[in-house]
């Protein structure tokens, strides 16, 4: 539905012409002549759309007045599927070895198509070859992590914290034969409806020193 005004300064009349014929039996137009229009006064034209192809459709509606023609348009589109990603960089900056961070990425599908996705994770790595080469907890907060119920106690400090890097070392190798990945998605593929957001937890936690990307 849309309003006709009379924006001219004097009376106005209007007569509204076909549609063209490839589109004319698709819209149903109705309205109530208002006859000779004053100035500023409006008539409220309705339009029924009766959809026949899967098509989109760009056309106009003619009208004629007293001041001139007039040509609005009338567009209608085919529902679509157009899903995006509204945060696309994914940071999570320095992250401790052993350490676990989460982030979400979110896809929102502006349209009224449903549609599965999937996603294809590619990850560049420029990692150091030893596991845990640099371990860059403070040895007191290392130390605070072990139980040493069962252990005897240290000669010396030095001693103390080659035991306690030996120790985080063999936690970390076996964390990463558990779950060698570092960084992984609460879901990989699924369907995303129409006008709809999903979020995906982003999780990293690595166990080798070095840059992922």
């Amino acid at each position: 539905k849309f309003l006709l005004t009379n924006t001219s300064y004097t009376f106005n009349n209007f007569h509204l012409l076909d549609i063209v014929d490839n589109y004319i039996d698709f819209f149903e137009i109705s309205f109530i002549k208002p006859g000779r229009m004053s100035a500023g006064m409006s008539c409220s034209i309705s339009i029924t759309f009766n959809p026949k192809l899967n098509e989109d459709i760009h056309t106009t509606i003619e009208v004629i007045s007293d001041t001139g023609p007039v040509s609005i348009p009338l567009i209608c589109l085919k529902k679509r599927c157009a899903p995006r990603i509204i945060n696309p960089l994914i940071d999570f900056n320095q992250i401790t070895i052993g350490q676990k961070s989460k982030q979400t990425i979110s896809i929102f599908n502006s349209q009224a198509l449903p549609t599965n996705y999937k996603i294809i994770k590619k990850l560049n790595t420029e990692l150091d070859s030893k596991i845990g080469s640099q371990v860059d907890e403070s040895p007191k907060k290392l130390i605070e992590k072990i139980d040493f119920s069962n252990c005897e106690y240290a000669n010396s400090s030095v001693e103390l914290t080659n035991r306690v890097n030996s120790y985080m070392l063999r936690k970390l190798n076996r964390q990463q034969n558990e779950n060698p990945e570092p960084i992984t998605l609460s879901a990989y593929e699924g369907k995303l409806d129409g006008y709809t957001t999903i979020e995906i937890d982003v999780n990293c936690s690595p166990l080798v020193e070095g840059l992922y990307n």
